[in-house]
């Protein structure tokens, strides 16, 4: 079994076959196309979060993600978060086992956040506030988990909102190719199951104030040659299935 990040990054022959049209320059009007910049509650544009020199991206977003998501499912009001020390506290511990068993021994010596990695957190988390408020009442589920199909592992997503499926994607870039094809591949896995959960897919980059938000049966045939998103699912899940594991390289 692989993860959906190694096919996301790999797999060449699937995605020439399936989506010939994701080049760089649909890409790059991707960018310019879906992307909405975010405001305050008082209209104005937010700037970046800058990343400090001493501070880990990686480890900020971790973090950052954690705590919303903690919050989020205890109910817990999130305008206090940066007083709640136990939420805090909770977060933090997630943040540095998972960046451990991401980066391995390299990451074996950060024992804590520092203060200013906090900080710079929880003006991520800020955003997430705005980010959840902007799209009203919709059900909201952090993590949601994604069977496997083939020789894909189970896996979860970042956050469901309502119909639409948002990765979470902390980041001074824009978004890439692998970034959509990552999201793809968790539609699909959903789509496996004979019901459509999710109509639509998104990127959030709270350090960006950024939000990325589009139809999915109306992106896919653009980039699949006129295919509809059902018969691009399929393809995906029936290779998923029927194909040796073999790693090529990304184009």
């Amino acid at each position: 079994m692989i993860s959906e990040r190694q096919v996301a990054a790999g797999f060449r022959s699937l995605w020439s076959d399936v989506l010939p049209l994701l080049t760089p320059g649909f890409v790059h009007l991707f960018n310019e196309a879906y992307c909405e910049k975010m405001s305050d509650k008082g209209g104005e544009p937010l700037p970046e979060v800058p990343s400090g020199k001493e501070t880990d991206p990686t480890l900020v977003s971790e973090f950052a993600f954690h705590l919303v998501r903690i919050a989020h499912q205890r109910q817990v009001d999130m305008a206090g978060l940066a007083k709640n020390d136990v939420l805090i506290a909770e977060a933090e511990a997630q943040a540095l086992t998972l960046i451990r068993e991401y980066e391995g021994a390299i990451a074996e010596r950060v024992q804590a956040l520092s203060v200013e990695e906090r900080r710079e957190g929880l003006l991520l988390v800020e955003r997430y506030m705005l980010f959840v408020s902007s799209l009203g009442d919709e059900a909201i589920e952090f993590s949601p988990s994604l069977r496997g199909v083939g020789f894909v592992d189970a896996c979860a997503g970042d956050v469901s909102i309502g119909a639409s499926l948002f990765e979470v994607k902390t980041v001074t870039r824009n978004i890439g190719g692998r970034d959509i094809r990552q999201l793809l591949v968790y539609l699909a896995l959903q789509a496996a199951t004979g019901q459509r959960r999710w109509s639509e897919g998104g990127f959030f980059n709270p350090r960006r104030a950024r939000v990325y938000r589009f139809s999915v049966d109306r992106m896919l045939p653009l980039i699949s040659g006129g295919r509809l998103a059902t018969e691009v699912f399929d393809e995906m899940v029936n290779y998923f299935c029927s194909r040796d594991i073999e790693l090529d390289s990304m184009f």
